[in-house]
This record gives structure tokens, sequence and C-alpha cells, in this order.
């Protein structure tokens, strides 16, 4: 159980979702990038309606930041599914590509359909990066999903690299607040060592300063501003008006149209707080409510 022994807290977190007669399975597939792990967070009474497969955003991994947001999912009845994207996490051996990127999901949805039997339809959701490799699935295979929900999404990236200081402190704080309130951990990595530390990325021939321009070649090969218009599911994408990295404008000028796409942009929100934010989740838990009255 690789991913479960990533981090001192998850063992607090089982128990949460012990208490919610959850059992969690971690599996480990073959993909073109080499060895991808997920986990399979599934209720005792299995509903194939009510599953969500999560992609996380570039520098994080399946299980971190997001356990808070999993366990409201949870809450409204949902089952998950979370993988490691590729050379993130527990991916020793398998490397993240730019120029194939879009070809995770494939393996994945593959491995899905495999192994997972009962398993034919699934509700979309990722987060920044992941949120990119969503999308681009649900417009070439939308016949696997129920629905999309999108959250940070740069369906390009602004000229201009970041400061990551700048783009962790709001992390950093949402991170230590909300898990305190879950008492899901006591002390964290200080600001500078979460990427080196906690999860390092795997990329070929690739220093740190390199990833945010790696990150802009894997999201422009995907070319969503042209095609995101085009989504025939029911979506929901969410960017904090504050996000430097996924500015709403983006969003607006493609996606604006669109009878399916409902576009909130959350104030005093940034690039990372939409994880964390009571704001943000209602939108997701009404997004939801309004698809299964529908």
């Amino acid at each position: 159980m690789k991913i479960l022994l990533r981090y001192s807290w998850v063992g607090k977190f089982l128990k949460l979702l012990e208490e919610r007669s959850v059992t969690c399975v971690e599996s480990t597939y073959n993909s073109r990038f080499g060895p991808i792990s997920y986990l399979h967070f599934r209720k005792n009474v299995f509903d194939t309606q009510k599953t969500i497969v999560f992609l996380h955003g570039f520098g994080n991994d399946s299980l971190f930041p997001h356990a808070q947001l999993f366990t409201r999912l949870i809450d409204l009845g949902f089952n998950i599914v979370t993988s490691d994207l590729p050379g993130h996490g527990q991916g020793e051996h398998s490397t993240f590509e730019p120029d194939s990127f879009a070809d995770f999901y494939n393996d994945l949805a593959q491995e899905l359909t495999t192994k997972l039997h009962d398993l034919e339809k699934w509700h979309a959701m990722g987060y920044s990066i992941g949120a990119c490799a969503s999308a681009d699935f649900a417009l070439k295979n939308p016949s696997y999903l129920d629905s999309c929900c999108f959250l940070s999404m740069p369906v390009k990236l602004p000229t201009g690299i970041p400061i990551y200081a700048e783009l962790l402190s709001p992390l950093h704080k949402g991170f230590r607040e909300s898990y305190n309130m879950y008492g899901l951990i006591g002390s964290i990595p200080a600001i500078g060592s979460f990427r080196r530390n906690e999860f390092p990325i795997r990329i070929k021939n690739a220093k740190f300063s390199d990833h945010f321009s790696i990150a802009k070649s894997a999201i422009e090969s995907l070319q969503l501003t042209d095609r995101i218009k085009d989504l025939t599911l029911r979506s929901i994408c969410i960017t904090g008006s504050l996000d430097k990295i996924a500015p709403m404008e983006f969003l607006r000028q493609t996606a604006a149209n669109s009878k399916l796409i409902q576009l909130h942009e959350m104030p005093r929100e940034n690039h990372y707080t939409p994880l964390f934010s009571d704001q943000v989740f209602l939108k997701i838990t009404d997004f939801y409510k309004s698809n299964q009255q529908s």
C-alpha cells in the first residue's frame, strides 16, 4: 500500500473512511509511461452510477492535498477512483512526457473497465492539469462519462513563470486549516519542502525550474482552447477570481456560449483554494444534485 503509506496522517483519514463504511484498495497497472498506481474508495454498497474518477494537478499526487475533498464527496454518496499522473507519486518507473500526456487517460480507462467489471460509466473530475486531461478524454470518449467537473483548469497557461513561493503560500495555508479541522495532521513540511520531499516529479532531463514550461507544453498539446466548447456532456468549470495560472478569461473566450458548460468564477479564490473552499464545494454539490434530478 505505497500510496497509503506516503503520509503520516493517512491512518486517521482511513479511520474516517471506515466510519463511513468505505474501503480503500490500491492497485498498480502498466501504462505506456510505466507503472501507475491508483486508489479506489468504495462504499460497501456499491453504486456504479455514483463513481468519480479524479485526476490531480501537476506536482501533486493522487492523495495530496485532496483528502478533505474526497471525504466531502464520499459524504455525498460517491465512490472515488484517484490515480497518480505519470511521473508523480508512486510512479517510480514512469515519466511525465508532455507530447503524449493525452494518452494517459486512455490507459487508465482501459484499466478501470477491465478490472472494475461493474463500472461502465463515471463522473470525470480533475484539478488543474488533471482537469485538462479529463477534458481531453471527455471530448474523445464521451460514452464513458456521465458528467465533468473541472477545478482551476488552465485551458492555456499565461506567459511567464509564476513565483512558486507566491503560489504555494495559499496552498500551505489552506492545507493546514482544512486538514487540522479534520484532525488529519499535526504538522506540515515547510513550504519549500513540498515539491522536493513530498511528491517528486520524475521528468526526463528536466530541472525543477523547467517544470512550469513542461506543464505548459503538455497543456498546449491538448489544444483545449479550440475544443472545449465542443463538450457534449454536462460540465462545470470552477476557477478563482485570483487564479493567475487558470484565469477565467481564457475559458470565457471559448466556452461562454455552450449550453452544457457552467462557468463559475469564485471571488477571493486562487489556483489552489478551490480544493478546500466551502463555497466551491457548494457549487459542486448543486451541480451533482441537478444532474441526478435531470
